[in-house]
């Protein structure tokens, strides 16, 4: 099963946009059901990929089009992520400085809805938003997909005022920083 998850998804992330969106579905559900840190290990960019082709979609279109792919396709994304800082030394040590913080995400222009936690040099996220959450922050949905990826800085989007920030000023410094760090496991 896995090399032939490897195989398909290997040729999946190949394919021209609109074909990859049909195949998305049954690409996720195969990923869940093998599991994303067994799959990491047989294509170790799987993350970095996946991350990649988001830049391609019109992300607004995507979620309005199909909420329920959206969201698996992003809490497979950070499940991945998620795995990706527990292996590096470094981005680990980031997010231990950071302690204990829950954040949410919420586009201003798109139903994207999103959070993230950080615990013990861990980092978890998903679709949605939690109950309760240390910082919200919110934005443009391109500026966000740009945050997570590591093609904007936090801290000039702010200023620059295309996202906004509720919650503690300095906590929201030391999770921009941190995931800098992060962001940048998707660029390899």
């Amino acid at each position: 099963m896995g090399e032939d998850l490897k195989k398909i998804v290997e040729e999946a992330l190949q394919l021209p946009l609109d074909e990859l969106k049909g195949n998305l579905p049954t690409l996720l559900n195969g990923i869940k059901e093998f599991g994303v840190s067994k799959l990491m290990e047989l294509v170790p960019d799987l993350i970095p990929r996946l991350a990649r082709r988001l830049k391609e979609v019109n992300v607004i279109q995507f979620i309005k089009d199909d909420p329920e792919t959206s969201a698996q396709f992003m809490n497979i994304l950070w499940e991945g992520i998620g795995l990706l800082a527990e292996r590096d030394p470094e981005v680990k040590e980031a997010l231990e400085r950071v302690g204990e913080v829950s954040v949410n995400l919420e586009a201003i222009d798109s139903p994207m809805r999103g959070h993230f936690r950080i615990s013990g040099g861990k980092l978890s996220g998903g679709s949605g938003l939690l109950e309760k959450a240390d910082l919200t922050i919110r934005g443009y949905t391109q500026v966000m997909i740009e945050l997570l990826l590591g093609e904007r800085d936090p801290t000039e989007a702010f200023f620059k005022q295309l996202i906004r920030t509720d919650g503690s000023i300095p906590l929201a410094m030391k999770v921009s920083s941190a995931m800098m760090e992060v962001s940048q496991l998707l660029r390899r």
